[in-house]
């Protein structure tokens, strides 16, 4: 068994410090781990190590970022061909944005920026509404942020069920669910962002002008499919509105389930 000298020399026998297998160059083969060598506790060297992994990490960051806003498709693309060290795992990138979405705007619940609301009807009945605007002066304020907090451990299911949609419509092209699952990560990641954006402009924008923020997520699909499944344009077309229909009607079931689930489990108003 090798040790390693004081200081980070090198390891005697040139074995690995981790996994103790012989090491030919900078790096294990095996594990990945860097050669320790004199001057690795330097200064200097942490200093040059700080600044390489931000300005690495920096980058891709950026570079994942750009690729899912502007080149739909790509990130799933580039990830089931194998082309995966440029870019931000998928699901780090999905749990990432999801979390900002949730600091940026705790009140409004997912992609398809839903929120909910108890409040009673003209005959005194309670009920708990759900749309993308709740306008009804909330009753029960800690009902809501349970049924709020259900509905983002429950956003795991939709893309789940997100991503078995895809697999039905698109397994003779992509025979693993797990591949839908990367598409349905990368779609949902855009969906957060797209809310977090939208959501504030709706203050400002008319309500008649606002059924226009709905083809931003249409073109999205679209563009996508076509970049991963390279099918006709007039299929590709015919397969993104169910698409997004399906999307749209899952987010709401999810938020339907929830709200039962929730209201029944707590004694409320039963």
């Amino acid at each position: 068994m090798s040790s390693a000298a004081t200081g980070g020399a090198i390891v005697s026998g040139g074995r690995c410090s981790t996994c103790d297998v012989e090491v030919a160059g900078p790096f294990c083969h095996q594990c990945g781990e860097p050669r320790p060598h004199e001057g690795d506790l330097a200064v200097r060297h942490l200093l040059h190590d700080a600044v390489h992994d931000l300005t690495h990490l920096d980058a891709k960051i950026w570079r994942t970022i750009r690729a899912l806003l502007v080149q739909p498709g790509l990130l799933t693309k580039e990830y089931w061909e194998g082309r995966r060290g440029l870019w931000i795992r998928p699901f780090r990138l999905y749990l990432t944005i999801y979390i900002l979405h949730l600091l940026l705007l705790p009140n409004v619940a997912g992609p398809v920026a839903l929120r909910f609301a108890a409040y009673r009807d003209a005959s005194g009945k309670p009920h708990i509404s759900i749309g993308t605007v709740a306008e009804k002066e909330a009753i029960d304020e800690a009902l809501v942020n349970e049924v709020q907090h259900v509905y983002k451990w429950a956003q795991y299911a939709s893309l789940t069920l997100f991503a078995g949609v895809m697999f039905l419509l698109y397994r003779r092209r992509q025979r693993y669910f797990g591949g839908h699952m990367i598409l349905a990560m990368h779609f949902y990641s855009f969906g957060n962002i797209l809310s977090a954006v939208t959501t504030p402009l709706t203050t400002f924008v008319p309500q008649p002008v606002r059924p226009v923020f709905i083809l931003i997520p249409l073109a999205y699909i679209f563009l996508m499919l076509r970049r991963i499944f390279g099918q006709k344009i007039w299929v590709t077309a015919l397969k993104t509105v169910p698409i997004l229909l399906s999307f749209v009607i899952i987010e709401l079931a999810t938020a339907l389930a929830v709200v039962l689930g929730v209201t029944w489990a707590s004694g409320h108003w039963r």
